[in-house]
């Protein structure tokens, strides 16, 4: 996501079509997340049942995406992103951007 954001400020701020500010959470945070949270043990045991022909891979990716999804973020990232959301409403002049 961050990638697309940079590319789009690159490309389309020289023909002076705006692109709204943004911030990206890193893979490093995403993978802490999967780590801490245990969903890395729901893939692997999903994965293992998609090899041995258990389960089909739209079931296995619903399982993997609900695990993500309903999984918490650490407090650390938590409140970062907290933080980064707030300088970005203040850069914006929004109280809330959402």
């Amino acid at each position: 996501k961050n990638s697309s954001l940079g590319e789009m400020i690159s490309q389309l701020g020289q023909y002076d079509i705006p692109v709204p500010p943004g911030f990206a959470t890193t893979s490093k945070a995403y993978w802490d997340t999967i780590e801490a949270s245990g969903v890395k043990f729901v893939i692997k045991s999903e994965l293992k049942l998609l090899e041995e022909g258990k389960k089909s891979l739209s079931d296995v990716g619903r399982t993997i995406r609900k695990a993500v999804s309903e999984s918490p973020l650490p407090p650390d990232l938590e409140a970062a992103i907290f933080d980064y959301y707030q300088e970005l409403s203040v850069r914006c002049g929004e109280e809330d951007l959402s």
